[in-house]
């Protein structure tokens, strides 16, 4: 039921590592990933959502 923030969308390997550790929850910055990929995420029941990277810089300098 964990939450992850990356940099990246996640490859293939990487979302069915996910997937497998229970993560539930996925917050990335670049967006480089295939739209069927994203499939694997919606079977199993986890949360993608892209967040600006000026918006993390404001976060992270307070």
């Amino acid at each position: 039921g964990a939450s992850m923030y990356i940099t990246s969308f996640p490859c293939l390997i990487c979302m069915r590592a996910i997937v497998a550790a229970g993560i539930k929850k996925v917050i990335y910055m670049n967006d480089f990933y295939k739209p069927h990929h994203m499939d694997l995420f919606t079977k199993n029941r986890v949360k993608v959502k892209q967040i600006a990277e000026d918006k993390v810089r404001r976060k992270r300098n307070g």
